[in-house]
């Protein structure tokens, strides 16, 4: 094992070489005077420091490369980690919090940001001037397996305080959060296998304060002008939330003011919509369903109790109390229209 480890640093180093003669021997990149480049593996800088306008940081079985004006790119207290910062004042770290290992951040773009620490095989992916990508844990927290991408200017996407939590930010002022939360104690809960997808400009999607949550925009049409739609699946387990249109708000689970709620659904198709399953603000529940088809404006309700369902559609409104009898609460909800 030991010799296996020596000769990963062996081939590390000698790609970096590499890379750096290939960098060194490229007009206009590496002058004495206008050196953006740098490129650190296992703790070693390959390109001279002094007057050097881009910073990489290695540790021990690290990569690290950064290009760019005050670019800088830190791959530390782990193994097997790897930074990029590449675009004037970007920032790519995997040395924060718990130093765990095969950690990845990538951040593309002028003021960008990508972090993945905190636990294990985190990924993180920044790409657009000011976005923002932050996966794996917190302070007094490890979060493994997380993956969180930030994709437009200004965009943002977190993937953490959890396992396994995923976070996808596409569009311009997008954003995604999936995972965990810090009470207002800053003390970490940890949520494990949440998704957050939010696709077009000003879009948001939160899957976060309990596990399995899934939460979906995708909104294609979305101008700058536009305000963008949300979708909601939180404070409890197994909710599922997801927009189809601009101009929209999905809620499905529980209240920041109130108890959790879980298997909620909210839907909507359409433009103009709000559909709250299970949220209600003094007394969420579990197994609702709201969901609209069509343009609005319209508003599905579905929140007090447990097994309630509000449909609304340019044909009508549905809505009541699904039985449960058989425990497949969906099938028997959908066998009522």
């Amino acid at each position: 094992m030991v010799h296996g480890r020596g000769f990963q640093r062996l081939g590390l180093l000698a790609l970096g070489l590499g890379i750096g003669a290939m960098v060194a021997s490229t007009p206009g990149i590496a002058s004495a005077d206008s050196l953006d480049f740098q490129i650190s593996i296992d703790g070693y800088d390959l390109l001279p420091t002094t007057d050097n306008a881009a910073t990489a940081t290695s540790g021990v079985g690290d990569f690290a490369i950064a290009w760019g004006d005050g670019a800088d790119a830190d791959a530390t207290g782990g193994y097997g980690d790897f930074a990029g910062a590449y675009g004037t004042d970007s920032d790519a770290v995997t040395s924060g919090y718990g130093g765990g290992n095969l950690d990845s951040a990538l951040a593309t773009g002028s003021g960008s940001y990508a972090e993945a620490d905190g636990g294990s095989a985190n990924a993180a992916f920044a790409d657009g001037d000011d976005s923002e990508a932050i996966s794996g844990g917190v302070v007094g927290s490890q979060g493994d397996g997380d993956f969180a991408s930030a994709v437009g200017d200004d965009s943002f996407a977190q993937a953490a305080v959890g396992n396994l939590d995923t976070a996808l930010a596409n569009g311009t002022g997008s954003y995604a959060n999936s995972g965990g939360y810090l009470t207002h104690a800053g003390v970490p809960v940890a949520d494990n296998q949440d998704f957050a997808s939010a696709f077009g400009i000003h879009s948001q999607a939160y899957s976060d304060h309990g596990d399995n949550d899934f939460a979906s925009v995708f909104d294609p049409t979305a101008t700058v002008n536009s305000p963008g739609s949300t979708a909601d699946a939180e404070f409890g387990s197994d909710n599922f939330s997801s927009v189809f249109g601009d101009n929209s708000v999905a809620e499905a689970g529980g209240s920041r003011l109130a108890e959790l709620g879980s298997n909620d659904i909210a839907l909507i198709f359409g433009t103009g919509g709000f559909a709250d399953a299970g949220s209600g603000l003094t007394a969420p529940g579990d197994y609702d369903f709201a969901s609209i088809f069509g343009d609005g404006p319209y508003n599905a309700i579905a929140t007090g109790a447990n097994y309630l369902y509000d449909v609304a559609s340019a044909l009508g409104n549905e809505s009541g109390t699904a039985a449960a009898t058989s425990g497949g609460w969906l099938a028997e909800l959908l066998s009522l229209f």
